[in-house]
């Protein structure tokens, strides 16, 4: 062989070996380029039973999401809801809601009855809640609610009295044996209380605020319409667990204010 034909092999090689050696290089960049977009994607949230995203332990950020994130300002604090419960005996309804939401949820609760807000005040101690969590408050429906209160709550929720006093008479021992009357009249068609709350609701609540009462089930069309009448919107009967019509509930869209 002679020396050309070795200085000929040799620069072809190498320029073989250079040309193999883009290839690898354009190759490194392309899948580095790719794992860098991969890692910038959001991952798809995992779902709780009730289709809430939660959060996952496991997933650790990257990076470049580290990075990313820090260009991009904090998104607010969610507001905490407000509840306004009236006629809480037991105070079963805000310390569920309290409970469930804890964080996210405050409630007042009020009742006319001296012994419904002991036992309520005993059970909120018993979770472990406190006062600014759920407050109780011995009163006659919302007269104890301070003014600079109303229309700052995002939910008045009752079970009021509303046996309509024929049916009080009929109704089984294990209800009137074990709940006082105080607790179950509603008047001559079960919506005394009702009205009242419905007349509070516009100045209790926010402008989109929910009102909702469990009310007798032959009571319910004409509380539907009471709160059609009242100016109320999506005005809905939903049924309880056992599929029986069962509350009543609608929205406030123009709150009303006292002069």
């Amino acid at each position: 062989m002679t020396l050309g034909s070795d200085v000929l092999g040799s620069r072809a090689y190498a320029e073989e070996l250079a040309d193999r050696e883009a290839e690898e290089a354009a190759a490194q960049a392309a899948e580095a380029e790719a794992a860098e977009a991969e890692a910038m994607e959001t991952p798809e949230p995992e779902l709780d039973e009730y289709g809430i995203a939660i959060e996952d332990n496991d997933q650790q950020a990257t990076p470049a999401q580290d990075a990313a994130e820090a260009n991009v300002s904090a998104p607010a604090e969610p507001r905490t809801a407000r509840v306004l419960e009236v006629g809480c005996g037991t105070g079963c309804i805000s310390l569920s809601l309290a409970w469930e939401r804890r964080g996210h949820v405050t409630c007042t609760a009020t009742d006319i009855e001296p012994r419904a807000i002991d036992l309520a005040t005993k059970n909120r101690d018993a979770l472990g809640l406190t006062s600014d969590e759920v407050a109780f408050s011995l009163t006659n429906l919302v007269s104890s609610i301070p003014r600079e209160e109303w229309g700052t709550f995002d939910v008045l929720v009752s079970n009021p009295p509303y046996i309509p006093t024929d049916v009080m008479r009929s109704l089984p021992h294990e209800v009137k044996d074990f709940e006082p009357d105080l607790a179950l009249e509603g008047g001559a068609d079960g919506l005394d209380i009702f009205r009242r709350l419905l007349n509070a609701a516009p100045y209790m609540l926010r402008a989109g605020g929910l009102f909702a009462c469990e009310l007798y089930e032959g009571a319910l069309d004409a509380a539907a319409e009471l709160c059609r009448q009242a100016g109320l919107s999506d005005v809905r009967i939903v049924h309880d667990l056992t599929d029986r019509p069962r509350i009543v509930r609608a929205i406030v869209t123009e709150p009303k204010q006292r002069q």
